[in-house]
């Protein structure tokens, strides 16, 4: 027998045939008739994800599964890790869980990266994809909002198809995350909208003077403190940095009529 035809070991998908190679084509199954009428399908590419196929790899793969392989995407050159293994009797890409801290919104299960974003576990459709509105999601920023104490920060850079960039920041409406478009809050002093602007937040109210800047004596507000401003008139303890020293200090946000001023404790 030639050897581009010897076979490598008996085809894991029929049983019945054995595996041979097809070149630069990867390797097939040869036999023709499965006992349902057809041959059998089952093959094995020549790569995945740049990583090359030999007949060692081959046999790996139709024992069971590969060993952990080092891959990259073909648009970005990003490596990554997979195993290959058959699934629904094809040859497809495994990503190890790796998972980060915090835990999911909707059952609670442990969350873990995928090639495109972060999911549950559990497989309960809560997914966080790892780019939004042409923004990349980074793992802190993920496990900030997975975390049981999340404080909904703000995130910059998202933007629209008019190539208008804007801030957001994640929620989960109960079925799905998503970006958050809308008012966050009520007015306190005219009872209008206030929505997220790139400094502040602002009352939809133009004749209405209300505004909360997002940055406050070195500290960045997180949506939930300027909820409070707006419902409460005061926010829990906070830290600040002095500009001129750099020293971190502790105090509190408090309305008083449509200016916010510093309370320290």
């Amino acid at each position: 027998m030639d050897k581009l035809t010897q076979a490598i070991g008996k085809c894991p998908v029929c049983k019945k045939g054995n595996i041979i190679p097809k070149g630069d084509y990867g390797y097939c199954c040869d036999c023709t008739d499965t006992g349902k009428g057809k041959a059998c399908d089952f093959h094995i590419f020549r790569e995945y994800g740049t990583c090359y196929v030999d007949d060692k790899l081959a046999k790996e793969i139709i024992s069971g599964g590969s060993r952990l392989l080092e891959m990259r995407k073909n648009e970005s050159g990003e490596k990554y890790m997979a195993y290959l293994r058959i699934v629904g009797g094809k040859v497809q890409r495994v990503y190890p869980k790796a998972y980060i801290s915090g835990s999911c919104p909707k059952c609670k299960g442990k969350i873990y990266k995928t090639n495109g974003g972060w999911a549950c576990e559990h497989k309960c459709g809560v997914f966080l994809p790892d780019i939004l509105m042409k923004r990349i999601i980074t793992q802190e920023e993920a496990e900030n909002f997975f975390s049981p104490t999340e404080q909904t920060r703000i995130l910059d850079g998202f933007i629209t198809k008019e190539g208008k960039v804007f801030p957001s920041f994640l929620e989960f409406d109960g079925n799905r995350v998503r970006l958050h478009f809308g008012p966050v809050a009520t007015c306190p002093v005219c009872g209008s909208n206030i929505y997220l602007a790139n400094k502040g937040f602002g009352c939809a109210n133009r004749e209405c003077s209300f505004y909360i800047w997002r940055e406050q004596y070195g500290h960045q507000l997180t949506v939930q403190e300027a909820r409070d401003l707006c419902s409460k008139g005061m926010t829990d303890v906070l830290e600040f940095q002095n500009s001129k020293t750099a020293e971190v200090y502790k105090g509190k946000l408090q309305r008083n009529g449509t200016k916010i001023v510093k309370v320290t404790t």
